[in-house]
């Protein structure tokens, strides 16, 4: 999951502003139960999270997906706005220079 939650970061994808929808068949039964109550406790508090947990992971989706409707932005499943910049790392940047010093002018 680091690894898709840094690509959808880096590409600002927000798939519930797109209109998907987080439901048991298409998305809640196919991820971990801490993830699913991550979303809930995000959308309906700890407490509420704290009332599936002792739930079969199936039951977990079902109601979850009772819950999350229509709740929107969900951190688990879209991406927070970030600032426009370039940010990339250096070794883009610098990865097809010469190695020697001499070689280095600055431009003006």
């Amino acid at each position: 999951m680091t690894q898709s939650d840094l690509l959808s970061q880096a590409v600002e994808l927000d798939m519930v502003e797109a209109g998907w929808e987080p439901t048991a068949n298409t998305y809640l039964n196919r991820v971990p139960r801490v993830r699913i109550l991550e979303a809930v406790r995000e959308a309906k508090g700890e407490g509420t999270a704290q009332l599936l947990d002792h739930l079969k992971k199936g039951e977990i989706a079902t109601e979850s997906e009772r819950l999350l409707k229509g709740r929107g932005r969900l951190s688990p499943f879209s991406t927070p706005s970030r600032p426009k910049m370039s940010t990339l790392p250096l070794f883009f940047l610098t990865s097809d220079l010469p190695s020697n010093d001499a070689s280095m002018v600055a431009a003006k």
